[in-house]
């Protein structure tokens, strides 16, 4: 069963949200939430109840505590990255000129994660001051981009790909927490795809493409971890889960499009897109070609 996210205190989401700009966006899943942070002031201190990455793009003066009262000064690299783990208090002021991203975990799930994918102890997880990263500033770039172009269409961002950049920032995280990556020998981990499993996955892949797929849902189909799903999976089929689901997504889209007089648009909806512009973008992606010049060409023939 899906958990969801815990319910904060009333009181200290008002004081949370007042001290944050007004034109924040949030997409929440059954896991995990994002946080689109526009340019502007944050002055906010809080009792942090879900542990969060906030990716930083700015280059700029922060005022900052965890558990004390007296802020430090700090000019925190752009293209950063940092963490900030549950039961403590967190103060930060800041003047962003740049937008930020803010991924917030359901607190069950954030240590069930770390304790079996990085074979740490989630408890033991210490606020992580922000560290330049650049690949985690372009997740977060990624996040913001879906978030907006989402906002502007009328459409929601794909879960598949929001969960796939959260457990990106957290495998950033905790090897920045870890000092260094760790190979997959480290993990316990064997390599491989047995070939009923992958089938399984694929299977359901197929039974539920007009659905929102999260990267989540599929490692617990396929019987795995994530991390060592995401592997074994690229290492059988040849691309990311991601890839594949977008891939089988367009080849339905196909199917319909040269079979059926249904509308691109409804197509859309019938593939798993979150509209006809997120089918138009990724088909053209695959095939060069958008939907209705496919449905032309395929009438032609």
């Amino acid at each position: 069963m899906s958990e969801t996210l815990e319910v904060a205190d009333a009181q200290a989401q008002k004081v949370l949200f007042e001290g944050l700009p007004k034109t924040t966006r949030e997409l929440e899943l059954d896991r995990m939430r994002f946080v689109f942070l526009p340019p502007g002031a944050v002055d906010v201190k809080w009792a942090v109840e879900r542990p969060f990455i906030d990716v930083n793009l700015n280059a700029v003066q922060h005022n900052w505590a965890w558990n004390s009262d007296k802020r430090r000064e700090e000019i925190v690299p752009a293209d950063s990255i940092g963490f900030v783990p549950a039961g403590g208090e967190f103060d930060i002021g800041v003047e962003n000129v740049l937008p930020g991203f803010l991924v917030e975990f359901c607190p069950r799930f954030w240590a069930d994660f770390i304790e079996r994918e990085f074979t740490m102890d989630a408890a033991q997880m210490d606020f992580m001051k922000y560290q330049p990263d650049a690949v985690a500033a372009s997740f977060g770039r990624a996040g913001i981009s879906m978030m907006l172009n989402s906002r502007q269409l009328g459409e929601e961002p794909d879960r598949l790909v929001m969960e796939s950049l959260a457990i990106a920032l957290i495998a950033r995280t905790c090897r920045l927490i870890q000092a260094g990556p760790r190979d997959s020998a480290d993990l316990g981990y064997k390599s491989g795809f047995a070939r009923t499993r992958l089938q399984r996955v694929k299977d359901y892949i197929e039974a539920h493409l007009e659905e929102p797929l999260g990267l989540i849902e599929l490692a617990d189909v396929g019987g795995m971890s994530i991390s060592h799903f995401n592997r074994s999976f690229k290492q059988a089929v040849g691309v990311s889960p991601l890839r594949y689901v977008f891939a089988r997504r367009v080849e339905r889209a196909k199917d319909l499009l040269s079979k059926t007089d249904t509308p691109i648009s409804h197509i859309a909806l019938m593939c798993g897109f979150a509209g006809q512009s997120h089918l138009t973008k990724v088909f053209k992606q695959h095939g060069g070609v958008t939907p209705a010049a496919f449905r032309r060409a395929s009438l032609n023939q």
